[in-house]
């Protein structure tokens, strides 16, 4: 006969071991330990990471051109160019680097050895010169100038410094010349004169990060280091990823229309004197005179942008008869605007690798004149 007792209740589940490792308690000591080899690994790093910038391992060893990541690295990178033989400091835009080649399909080791400032340098090295880029993507004149000062303090003797500048026709354009755009990194601004251009809004954002990458060689180096891999941007380093993969996004006709587009007004503006980047370059003209060894140069353009000759003819005027009275007869100027024919051309102002080998025999030459 079936019972009616109910069924016994089930047992509770033993509580969960929360003991780590499990079964064994907890050992403060071993949180200790793994917080002290942190601390320890991190001032090696910074030691072995000062001790690499002080020798300059990181630029005898890594191409940089074409990257700037903060001021104290910048300093320390010219400070050491400046200390080696018959040293020369290449200043401009993106002309001078990789971006554009590698725009346009070539690999990252080919884009970085056939870039106009990869060029000047080999050949200058074989005469005993050392020549330092310190060019980057989107530079405009103040930014040129903020860099000029600094080589200027790092080697003050007329003798010991060489300077390119590598003028291009966009940074005078009309949606450059406002004050608060006449910059292309806020972190240069500490290296202009007082009220130059407008300062940052906010104070936090600007010193922190500054300070921070100020004491610390090895965020320096790890922006450095980060910078070879997400070249020019980590943007631009995904979406070649994805071109890869995918494929080109986009019809080539539609965007080299809408490059016509943007690039136009770079032709056609009236470039003003007023202008903030054109005091800019008073002041850097004005400084160079006091050096022998200084030379200035507006890069080549592809003929076949430029929908408005004559003006562009205008604007090369006014610039030539302002270098030439600002250099006061001790820099030397040269338009090269119209050196080169359209093939040469990867677009309206970057050349093929085979336009930067040829770019950069003259501009050797010009340079031994």
């Amino acid at each position: 006969m079936a019972s009616d007792a109910p069924d016994p209740a089930p047992e509770p589940d033993p509580a969960p071991d929360r003991s780590w490792p499990r079964g064994k308690p907890f050992d403060p000591w071993l949180l200790l330990a793994a917080a002290a080899t942190f601390v320890v690994l991190s001032l090696a790093s910074e030691v072995a990471s000062r001790r690499a910038a002080r020798s300059g391992f990181w630029y005898r060893r890594l191409d940089f051109a074409g990257t700037v990541t903060s001021l104290p690295e910048l300093k320390e990178r010219i400070r050491w160019a400046a200390a080696q033989p018959r040293p020369a400091f290449l200043l401009g835009d993106s002309v001078l680097g990789a971006s554009a080649l590698l725009e346009h399909g070539a690999k990252a080791a080919a884009a970085r050895s056939g870039t106009l400032a990869a060029f000047v340098r080999r050949r200058a090295a074989r005469d005993g010169r050392h020549v330092e880029s310190l060019a980057a993507d989107g530079m405009l004149v103040a930014d040129l100038e903020a860099v000029s000062r600094l080589t200027r303090d790092a080697a003050p003797e007329p003798n010991r410094r060489l300077l390119l500048l590598i003028l291009n026709v966009r940074m005078f354009a009309s949606e450059f010349q406002e004050p608060e755009k006449s910059l292309s990194r806020e972190f240069l601004a500490g290296a202009l004169p007082s009220g130059a251009v407008p300062p940052p809004e906010s104070f936090l954002e600007r010193t922190v990060p500054e300070w921070a990458v100020e004491h610390s060689a090895l965020l320096r180096a790890s922006a450095m280091l980060k910078s070879l891999w997400y070249f020019p941007t980590r943007r631009d380093f995904f979406r070649r990823v994805a071109e890869r993969v995918l494929g080109a996004d986009g019809d080539p006709e539609i965007q080299e229309a809408a490059l016509r587009l943007k690039v136009a007004g770079y032709y056609r503006d009236r470039w003003d004197l007023s202008s903030t980047g054109f005091r800019s370059l008073d002041r850097t003209l004005r400084d160079l005179a006091a050096t022998t060894s200084a030379v200035v140069v507006l890069t080549p353009q592809n003929p076949d942008f430029v929908d408005d000759p004559e003006a562009l003819r205008r604007n090369r005027a006014t610039l030539d008869a302002f270098v030439r009275s600002r250099g006061l007869g001790r820099v030397r100027y040269r338009d090269w605007s119209e050196r080169f024919p359209s093939d040469r051309f990867l677009d309206h102002c970057h050349l093929t690798a085979a336009g930067n080998r040829e770019y950069a025999g003259e501009l050797l030459r010009l340079i031994e004149e």
